[in-house]
């Protein structure tokens, strides 16, 4: 089981997630995942449902990618 992690904090809110996710931007959406397609990087919305409300009170994307060696090229692309 991974860890939780706190990304950021507002109001009395706070976005979390696991130790596999990776905050972005959520202006680069579209980005990310054309990115992903390209390279043959399997990339999921860490949680659906939280991650539209992250995006709209955060302006950021959670993004997961449960492969590490794929994780290690997301982060150096996008964190």
């Amino acid at each position: 089981m991974m860890g939780r992690k706190t990304f950021l904090e507002r109001d009395g809110l706070s976005l979390c997630g696991d130790d596999r996710d990776i905050m972005v931007p959520k202006k680069y959406y579209w980005d990310v995942m054309t990115w992903c397609q390209d390279q043959g990087i399997v990339v999921e919305n860490a949680m659906e449902y939280d991650n539209s409300l992250s995006a709209m009170l955060f302006n950021v994307n959670l993004w997961r990618v449960r492969n590490e060696k794929h994780r290690v090229a997301f982060a150096l692309r996008w964190a």
